[in-house]
């Protein structure tokens, strides 16, 4: 009975340890999340995600401060995405920040692949992805807040400010 009770502690305790190793990959990458732009400040703390097998991910919002110039934009959220190898790559995009296609234009972006939405005026959001390295993805979402929305080099500005702030180079680094 000893015996049993000792294997079952030592079975825990492997438990245990498989779970930490398995945790902290999203908040590893929550660091890596920009700071606020001028003018912007980080809505709350980073919110992490890991699904095994699928992938990690850390996201923020972002809200206009008191000092911000009306640009029509009332929340921007970044999310860094790192997929696991051989993720699904449906259970990925769920846990993407981007829920629906959209037409898209692509661009350089740091050096890396990037691709924005082309600005119509009838959209909700407006994004710019980054892929800093295979299956390493930057989604930053910006979302319809006013008049300032109707101006395409506004919603573009907004993306592009809070790319600047990411270091991509670290993040590709992550993998």
């Amino acid at each position: 009975m000893f015996c049993y009770m000792r294997a079952g502690r030592g079975l825990i305790l492997v438990a245990v340890l498989v779970l930490m190793a398995g945790c902290g990959k999203s908040s590893k990458l929550a660091v890596l999340l920009p700071d606020a732009p001028d003018g912007w400040k980080a809505e709350g703390g980073a919110n992490n995600q890991d699904l095994t097998g699928v992938g990690h991910s850390s996201t923020r919002s972002y809200v206009p401060s008191g000092n911000a110039p009306d640009l029509g934009v009332r929340r921007v959220t970044v999310q860094i995405l790192v997929a696991d190898q051989n993720a699904d790559p449906k259970k990925l995009q769920e846990m993407s920040i981007e829920k629906r296609g959209s037409f898209k234009e692509q661009k350089q972006v740091g050096g890396y692949r990037g691709y924005e939405t082309v600005p119509l005026p009838s959209e909700e959001s407006h994004s710019l992805d980054i892929v800093p390295g295979k299956g390493t993805y930057v989604e930053i979402v910006a979302y319809r807040g006013g008049a300032g929305w109707d101006k395409p080099e506004n919603r573009q500005s907004v993306v592009a400010a809070f790319a600047a702030r990411t270091d991509l180079n670290k993040i590709a680094a992550t993998k």
